[in-house]
Formats: C-alpha cells, structure tokens, sequence
C-alpha cells in the first residue's frame, strides 16, 4: 500500500514539474517578445494636407490615382461641387502630367468595364496628337469605338 502511494506521489511531482517547466518556457517566450518589442518603433501618422471642395482636409492624389479616381466617377456633367468645364481641365491636367500609354489603356478599362463612353471618347479625343507615330495607336483606336464603330464621337 506504501509504494502505491508512493508512486502516485512521485508522478504527481513529475506532472508538477512539467507544469513548472511548460509555465517558464511561457514566461521566457513572454520576455523575448517584451525584448523583441522594445526594438519596433511607432511610425508617425499620415495626416491630411489638402483641403478638399467640401472644406474638408483630404489626402494629395498622385496624377494617375487622381486621373482614375475622376474618369470613373465622373459623367462630365455639372454637379453642385463642379461644372463640366472644371471636371473636363481637371482630367486634361491629370492626363498631362501622366504617360500616354497609361491614359489609353485607362480609356479602355472606362469604355469596356465601366461602359462610359463621355470619359473614354474624351481621352481618346486628348490622345489623338500624342499617339501619333506609336505602334499601338491604331490598335487603341479600334479598340475605344468598339462594336458600334463609333467615330465620329471620338
């Protein structure tokens, strides 16, 4: 009856120590990450530089991402922020300061996914001077009028 009794205290010390030694390896693996955190450092916020039409502060588009953002919630039509005259000169401007072949390949995407003819036709009609001598040209061009071979809008 002894040993019995003995044995079960003698496995129920080496579950202790299992215990002991599984509780410090958390504790280790918790001081090597405090260790490991005190190297990271906190970057600094982004904060807005502009002030947007709303008299809002907002975030400074890039040419591209202003060029995108405009041709595809745009129907070149007045609204109570912009005229048409405004929304048209802002995607000039964009388009100007961006790569041709960036322009026609957005003109594309607008025309075939976003099925807005206004904003393609009018990048199109921009393009017509700078793609002249370019390979892909009149590629580009078959491809904005589409199946209705629509020309004379462009």
């Amino acid at each position: 009856m002894y040993c019995l009794f003995e044995r079960q205290g003698k496995e129920l010390l080496r579950h202790r120590k299992n215990a002991l030694s599984s509780n410090s390896l958390k504790i280790n693996s918790l001081k090597e990450t405090a260790r490991m955190a005190k190297y990271n450092t906190k970057k600094a916020p982004v904060i807005p530089t502009e002030i947007n039409k709303m008299g809002e502060k907002s975030f400074k588009l890039l040419a591209q991402e202003e060029l995108v953002s405009t041709a595809l919630t745009t129907f070149i039509q007045s609204s109570y922020y912009e005229s048409e005259n405004e929304i048209v000169n802002r995607l000039i401007k964009a388009a100007d300061q961006c790569d041709p072949y960036f322009v026609a390949k957005l003109a594309l995407y607008v025309r075939r996914e976003a099925n807005m003819r206004s904003v393609s036709h009018l990048l199109g009609g921009y393009l017509a001077t700078l793609v002249k001598g370019k390979t892909w040209g009149s590629k580009f061009y078959y491809n904005l009028a589409g199946r209705d071979r629509c020309f004379p809008d462009i």
